[in-house]
């Protein structure tokens, strides 16, 4: 519980930076700085729009989504693979 409490101050401190920082930087600047704070997280991190669309996704993430593919694709028996190949 008490990392749950810690992540959420760690949040409500994120969310305070941004404020400040959207009323110093113009959109464009703002979205640089979140850029470059989401790339040095070791965590994965995925933005998604309201329309459920990928804004973001860091290389994390991307990494995870990679090594998820992998694993799938060669747990899959051959009449599997091929049927996928035939799908996409």
């Amino acid at each position: 519980m008490e990392e749950l409490d810690d992540r959420s101050s760690e949040l409500h401190a994120l969310r305070r930076r941004v404020a400040e920082l959207e009323q110093q930087l113009d959109g464009s600047s703002l979205e640089a700085y979140m850029r470059g704070l989401f790339d040095e997280f070791f965590e994965g991190i995925q933005l998604i729009d309201a329309e459920f669309r990928y804004v973001y996704v860091n290389e994390t993430a991307a990494e995870h989504a990679v090594a998820i593919s992998h694993a799938r694709w060669f747990s899959m028996s051959r009449r599997q693979r091929r049927n996928e190949r035939k799908t996409s």
